[in-house]
């Protein structure tokens, strides 16, 4: 009987050490499970990953040998840098070309517009002659013959006639210049095309191709990302998902410790990932202390919105 009062105690005190064991587990975060739910479901804590603001794949807009990549990893980029460059001499030459042959068609047209002045001054010289004609011929009578006044009328025929060609001449010149200047813009926008620059203030993280190497339009020559700020990716309950941004806050650990890092929700996915009923949640860092790639604690806490809430969101 004593015997066996001393393992029922024993019993007892080892499952007791267990629950308690177990208490201690809800409040230490496991990083093996998405989240730890605490206080009823209104609190978790729960690990988040750390990503950049951006990330892009720099591709070749042309196909063509990688003639230039000075860079690394790490390099740090402002947005419009020239970051590469493929071989270009077909398109820089293109460009001379085009070049050359606007140089031409503004000459033409310069040459033209001369012409056309000029053709306008013989017209109105040659109505002045018709008009003292005209004018001596109503003071004396036989001043100026018929033969004279017609010949000086078919002078100003021929010149408005003339004038009327050299208009035509300049606008097709007009329009040759215009299609050549047409065609620069073309063979520059095809010239910039083999340039590869930088969409926004960013960093390198990996060089996937290498000069020398033929690239296809479309394969992806380096990667960046935008470390202007960073965003924490974590996971939250499915019953979270109909929260608005507005109710839910975050608290981030850094080195172990709760940290004053400034966080706002930057979106709540709208959709439940159906296998682990989980929500994804994205939070913006005004932080330069965390990097893309590493993995921190984080609380975070529900509210629900009172009916005076959502009474003055319906009638801003």
């Amino acid at each position: 009987m004593g015997r066996a009062l001393l393992v029922a105690l024993s019993w007892l005190g080892l499952l007791s050490n267990v629950s308690l064991a177990q208490d201690r587990e809800a409040e230490i975060l496991d990083e093996t499970s998405p989240f730890q739910v605490l206080d009823d479901g209104q609190r978790l804590v729960t690990w988040g990953l750390v990503i950049p603001a951006r990330r892009v794949l720099v591709p070749a807009k042309v196909e063509g040998i990688l003639d230039q990549l000075e860079l690394t990893p790490g390099t740090v980029v402002k947005a419009g840098d020239l970051i590469g460059e493929l071989e270009s001499r077909q398109a820089r030459s293109a460009v001379n070309e085009a070049t050359t042959t606007a140089r031409s068609a503004t000459q033409k047209v310069a040459v033209a517009t001369a012409a056309l002045e000029q053709s306008r001054l013989d017209w109105e010289l040659a109505e002045s002659d018709l008009a003292r004609a005209k004018q001596s011929r109503e003071r004396v009578a036989d001043s100026v013959s018929d033969a004279e006044l017609a010949k000086r009328e078919f002078d100003v025929r021929r010149a408005a006639i003339e004038v009327e060609l050299r208009q035509a001449t300049l606008a097709a010149d007009e329009a040759e210049l215009e299609l050549a200047e047409i065609r620069i813009a073309n063979r520059e926008a095809e010239l910039a095309d083999h340039r590869l620059v930088a969409p926004f203030d960013a960093t390198v993280t990996q060089l996937i191709a290498r000069p020398g190497q033929w690239c296809d339009r479309g394969d992806p020559i380096l990667e960046l990302i935008d470390t202007s700020h960073a965003s924490l990716r974590l996971f939250v309950p499915a019953a979270w998902a109909r929260l608005e941004p507005r109710q839910i806050s975050a608290r981030v650990w850094v080195d172990d410790q709760p940290s004053d890092m400034e966080v706002s929700v930057e979106f709540v996915a709208p959709e439940i990932d159906r296998v682990r009923q989980v929500v994804a949640v994205q939070l913006r860092l005004a932080d330069e202390r965390l990097i893309p790639g590493e993995r921190v604690r984080v609380e975070v806490v529900r509210s629900e919105v009172t009916d005076n809430e959502s009474t003055e969101d319906r009638t801003r």
